[in-house]
């Protein structure tokens, strides 16, 4: 009963460990390090601290920063200029136009391929700026048929005055065709 007893008592530790004990001893889990979204978050953390830096400029500085970001872009096309002239600068598109921003953010949209954040609101912004390109352009072709109109009026208030003119005197001739009738 005693030999039953011990090979009980192993029988339950080795079922109690189960395989573990018969297989190589675990080596420590290996850390998987996404150094790619790490770069990314990097890139954007510093694209972010450079705008607000940017941002907190007053209105000569921006100028001056805006000419040296373009006159950088001019040398070596990034897409990091390009965002920083974009964003951080352009907020009042005294830097550039829409038509250059929607340029640049088409730019960006092509050749940047490190974050699918920056992606997703650059193309938010190129959705903005056309936007506001095709705005601007109703406005143009607005004021232009309105500047037609105004001209067409004009004309028209002419004549009717020139008509009115010539009512007037045909009532002048009128009344003095009627006076001399009646003299008669």
């Amino acid at each position: 009963m005693n030999k039953f007893c011990n090979l009980f008592i192993i029988f339950m530790i080795f079922v109690s460990t189960g395989c573990d004990r018969m297989v190589k001893p675990r080596t420590k889990p290996v850390k998987i390090v996404v150094q790619k979204e790490n770069q990314d978050a990097k890139i954007i953390y510093d694209l972010l601290l450079t705008g607000e830096e940017y941002n907190k400029l007053n209105k000569n500085k921006k100028i001056k920063k805006c000419n040296q970001l373009k006159q950088a872009y001019q040398v070596q096309a990034y897409w990091q200029t390009a965002w920083l002239l974009v964003n951080a600068i352009n907020d009042d598109f005294s830097c550039l136009n829409s038509v250059q921003t929607l340029n640049l953010l088409n730019t960006i949209k092509n050749t940047q391929t490190e974050s699918t954040e920056l992606l997703w609101l650059n193309n938010n912004q190129i959705n903005l700026v056309s936007k506001l390109v095709e705005s601007k352009q109703e406005i143009i072709e607005s004021n232009l048929e309105i500047n037609y109109l105004r001209r067409e009026l004009e004309q028209s208030e002419q004549l009717l005055r020139q008509y009115f003119s010539k009512i007037q005197e045909l009532k002048t001739i009128e009344t003095n065709i009627n006076k001399k009738l009646e003299d008669e």
